[in-house]
Parts: C-alpha cells; structure tokens; sequence
C-alpha cells in the first residue's frame, strides 16, 4: 500500500498536466507543481472556488459543486471547455476532466479535478480563422472568375467533368449565377456548350498531373474570348482563374489595325514617326523613317545621326529651333529642311512636339514628311499665279486706251451731230458710251482685285483709326450726296498691309450706302471688339438688306443680286473685301434681312507682342 501511494505521488508531482485533489468540501487537499503554476500561487488547503473560476459560456459557470454533482450522477466530466480565471486576473483556456473520489466503503472521499491548457490551441485556431478570413476576403475581392473544382474521371481515369467546390462572386457577375446554384453542380450541367469538352480537357489535365497551365481559348458559340490560370491543390483538384479578355482582345485587334493604318498612311504620305529620348539622345524611328531617309533599319539612329542627314545650310536651324523648343517648354515646331540625294535635292517637313513630365522636357515626337512634290507644286503654282497677275495687268492696262478712244469718239460725234441724228441712232450713241464706262469700270476693278495678290508689301502695325478715316476721304463724294451718317467706334492697331486694308474698310462702306433704303437716311455703325485670339470687325448699315439663301455666294467674283440699271458695279468689291481679309489671316461673314439692312462681319488676328486695345469712345462723321 505504500509502495502505492509513492508511485501515485510521484506521477502526481512529475505530470504536466495541472492534477487537483478535492475533498467532500472543494478544499483542495492534494495537487502538483503544475496545478500551483497555472493558478500562480500555492493552492493547498484552499477553496477550489476561492482560486479557479471556471467560465463555460456567458451564462454558466463550472463550481465544485456542479463538478461534485456531475460526477456522481454521471461517473465523470469529459472535454469540458472553459475559461479559467485566477485570483491574479489571469485567464487561461482549459479543457476540464474530474472524477469522483471514493472509499473502501464506496463512500464519496471527494474528486479529482485536472485542466488541460489549450493556450496553443486557441492561438492556432484563430490564426487559422484569420488565414481563413484573409483567404475568403482575398477570394471574393479577386476581379476575375475564381472557381474551385473536383475532377470527375471515367473508367479509364479520363476526365469527363468537373464539380464546382466554391467560386467568387465575380463567377456569378460574369456568368450570371448564384453560388448557391453553382455550388455542387457540375461543368458541364451548367454549360452544356461546345466550349465545355475544352474546358474539361484542359483543366482536367491540370488536376490530374499536377502541372500548372495558362490557358487562352476562344468561344465561338459565346463569341468572347477567355485566358485561364489553372493549378492544381491537390489530385484530382484544382483552383482556376478565369479572366474574360474579350474587350481586351478587341482593344489590341483595333490597335493592329490603327498600326496598320498608321504604316499604311506613312508610305502614302511618304512619312515616317520618330522618338528622340532627351535622357540618353537615343532615338527610336519608324521603319517608314528609315526607308524615307534610305538606311537599314538595323542603324541605330541618334540626333547627331538624323542632323547629319540633313543639308549643312539647314542643319544649324533645325538644330536651334529643337533647343528653341526645349529651351522655352513650347509645345511643337515645324521646321522645313533639304537632303542631297543620289537623284538630286529634296525636301522634307518636320513637326516635333515636346512630351514633359512635372514640368521637365523627357521625350520629343515627330514626323517627317518628304515634302519635295509639294515644293515643286508650290513653285509652279507661284510662277503661275504671277504670269496670271502679270497677264491680268498688263490685259487691262492695255484695254483701258482702245475703250478711252471709243468713249471719246462716240462723245464727239454725239456732240457733233446732236439733233441731226434719227432718235434711235443716239440711242446707239448712248448704249456704246456706257458700255464703254461700264467695261472701264470693269477693267479698273480687275485691276484692284489682281493687286491684292500682287502687293509685295511687308506686314507693319497699322492703325486702323488712320485706315478708316482714309476710306471715309475717299468716299466723301458718294457720303455728302447720300446724307450718309457713319459711326465709328475707336479701332485697335493691328499689323498688316495699309493699302490692302483702306479697300476693305471701303468697298464695304461703299456698299453700305449704295444699297440704302430710299426710306431713311443712311446710317452705317463700324465698330471692333477682341474675342480671344483675334479683334472681330463690323460694319452695320440699315439698307435694303438681300434674301439669306446669297450669304455665301456675295463674296464670289462678279456675283451680282441686282441688275446694272438698278445699282452700278461689277461685283468685285466683296470679293477684293474677302481676298484681303484672308490674305491678313481673318475671315468674313455677313448677316442679313430683307428690308431691315446687313452687318458685315470680318477678323484679323490679334497683336501678340505688344497692346492694340483702342480704348473708348465713339465718333460720328
């Protein structure tokens, strides 16, 4: 009995578990060093329920007396969670065993109560419910169909489908549906397509051998294009990620065909694109530049390449106009430039424009274009115009002395046979001599519209204040014999050519009054105003006005709305009106109504180094 007794103690004492030996009253009369290191105390003698609160849930907690019941009803307590919390205020995570204590007599002696620390336990749990919080919220987040499968084999072991374990919520969007209806089912119960038996091959495969693949299929029956990424978890299981890449694919069709065009509209256009790295002067040209400047495309071109391409009297421009353009932060430049060729000299444009980052200049883009036709084109069509300026004047130069001669003869004999001629032949007289003016007219308007082109001179600031009061002294006849009232608003100074201008402001004064209304004194209001990048002009009368359907046809040569009986001239003057306009960079327009009068628009483009804001005020004349 005593050998016993020593045998039970010393596994008492050597046991890693914490053991306690509980008497009829809870007092605890025997226990290990286990048992004292897990309550952080020395626990003989003492109240099991002074030193161990043992919480089983929120609502119950485990006493000695329940434990003491509990064992004599049911003979023991088996895996019984708990929290146990000590006299200390530390906490531990327990799994509580007891059994009842008896004597020789079966009398009850008490019982024997051992916790379990399953601290280790519960931290591993809940790192795995961390890791399986991550990986769920990992798995719903992906973007792309995430699905997880069960291969399903045939006698042979080859595979004939698949059974869905789990998927993403982005299956159910790009599939359309839900998880609970996925879950379970098979591959192919739910896609019973063509596409199926590819799907079913290919990550069959996978799972089955255990090598990854990256697949790229394309469903004509869904007509949408479909890459995968597909391992396996463990036999006969795989995870795939689906990625539908339909629009993608689109995207990079159409850009193929852009870039084919792009190749495409180079060769026609005798272009080619470039890059110039400003970092490593490196340069990244298009085939087409290659071809246009004949090299191999296996050259690796730089700036100092590309300048010693071009003609030694252009190289020195290009080049300050590229440091202009970086120098300055412009935005682009063009610049034009010569070759020396085996078949002779061309030409070529250049537009560059400067691609920044944070405000530094990184990248330069271009495109050079063989401009050598269009050269030639250009000196033909100037040599042309100026044989047909040339021509127009002396041809109407010429013709004014033989009409002279012919008005003063047919005068001379009116004067001299008045009233011994018949009436119709004086009539003759008249028609000839009119005719005569009216081809004089004619020819001097001719004259004005050829000089237009012809005027070599220079660009200068002009002040169109001066311009308007020289129009006004040229029409002072034809104003006082109107009665005319023209008010002007102060006009800015603008560069341009001061001749060319007086006929502008002129011809469209002029019009003004001659298609007065012979109900009221002629009024004509000219005035300016800047809008944005250029001053838009006016010149509004209270005439006659014409119908709307001519507001684009008045400005063509010799159109005329009305007869030469009803109003002299040739229709030119608008049509000198609009050549000037566009000959200074502007346009002009016209708005009407019939009966009411017309207001002659006009731009020119505003001054950009120095100030042209006229200031207030008006004047009457």
């Amino acid at each position: 009995m005593v050998a016993a007794a020593k045998l039970a103690q010393s596994i008492l004492e050597q046991a890693a578990t914490p053991i306690l030996v509980l008497d009829r009253e809870g007092c605890i009369v025997q226990a290990n060093a286990s048992a004292g290191q897990l309550a952080g105390e020395s626990v003989l003698l003492r109240s099991f329920d002074d030193i161990f609160e043992l919480r089983c849930s929120a609502e119950k907690d485990l006493t000695f007396a329940e434990i003491l019941a509990t064992t004599q009803t049911s003979g023991n307590i088996a895996g019984v969670q708990a929290i146990a919390g000590m006299t200390n205020g530390r906490t531990v995570p327990v799994i509580v065993n007891a059994g009842l204590l008896t004597g020789p007599d079966s009398g009850i002696l008490g019982c024997i109560v051992t916790f379990y620390d399953i601290s280790e336990v519960k931290r591993t749990e809940e790192a795995l419910r961390e890791s399986e919080e991550r990986y769920k919220a990992l798995f719903d987040s992906i973007q792309d169909s995430f699905s997880v499968g069960e291969v399903i084999v045939d006698a042979a072991g080859t595979p004939i489908n698949w059974r869905y374990l789990d998927v993403n919520p982005a299956f159910e969007r790009t599939f359309g549906t839900p998880r609970s209806e996925v879950i379970g089912r098979t591959h192919r119960e739910l896609f019973p397509d063509e596409s199926s038996y590819y799907w079913v091959r290919a990550l069959g495969q996978v799972a089955l051998s255990g090598q990854p693949a990256h697949l790229d299929h394309y469903a004509s029956d869904r007509g949408r294009h479909y890459q995968a990424i597909v391992y396996q978890l463990e036999p006969g299981r795989f995870a795939a990620i689906l990625s539908d890449v339909t629009e993608r694919m689109h995207a990079v069709a159409e850009l193929q065909r852009m870039d084919r065009i792009v190749k495409l509209a180079q060769k026609a256009g005798q272009s080619g694109v470039w890059e110039w790295d400003l970092a490593t002067d490196a340069m990244t040209w298009s085939e087409e530049h290659f071809l246009l400047f004949g090299l191999e495309s296996t050259a690796s071109p730089t700036l100092q390449v590309w300048l010693s391409l071009i003609h030694e009297d252009d190289q020195g421009r290009v080049r300050t106009r590229l440091q202009e353009l970086i120098r300055d932060s412009r935005t682009e430049f063009t610049a034009e430039f010569r070759r020396i060729t085996r078949t002779g000299v061309r030409w070529f444009e250049v537009r560059a424009q400067v691609i920044s980052s944070e405000g530094r200049a990184e990248k330069v883009v271009g495109i050079t274009t063989d401009i050598t036709q269009r050269k030639r084109l250009e000196r033909d069509l100037l040599d042309s115009n100026h044989d047909l300026e040339r021509f127009a004047y002396v041809a109407s130069h010429d013709l004014q002395e033989p009409l002279r001669n012919i008005t003063a003869f047919c005068q001379l004999l009116e004067r001299q046979n008045r009233g011994r001629l018949e009436a119709e032949s004086e009539q003759f007289l008249d028609i000839i001599v009119g005719g005569s003016r009216r081809m004089s007219t004619l020819i001097s308007d001719l004259l004005q519209y050829s000089r237009v082109a012809s005027d070599t001179s220079a660009p200068a600031p002009v002040d169109l204040n001066r311009v308007l009061e020289t129009s006004l002294d040229n029409l002072k006849v034809q104003i006082e014999k109107s009665q005319a009232r023209i008010i002007a608003e102060p006009l800015p100074t603008l560069s341009g050519i001061e001749s060319l201008l007086v006929r502008v402001f002129q011809n469209l004064i002029s019009n003004a009054i001659k298609y007065r209304s012979q109900a009221r004194t002629p009024v004509v209001q000219v005035s300016a105003q800047r809008v944005n990048a250029e001053w838009l002009f006016s010149v509004v009368d209270n005439g006659i006005g014409f119908d709307k359907e001519y507001v684009k046809d008045i400005f063509t040569i010799f159109k005329r709305l009305h007869g030469a009986q009803e109003y002299s001239g040739a229709g030119i003057g608008l049509s000198i009106v609009k050549r000037v306009v566009e000959r200074h960079g502007g346009r002009v327009f016209v708005e009407t109504e019939i009966g009411q009068g017309s207001t002659f628009y006009f731009t020119l483009p505003a001054n950009t180094t120095s100030a042209d804001d006229p200031g207030p005020g008006a004047r009457t004349v």
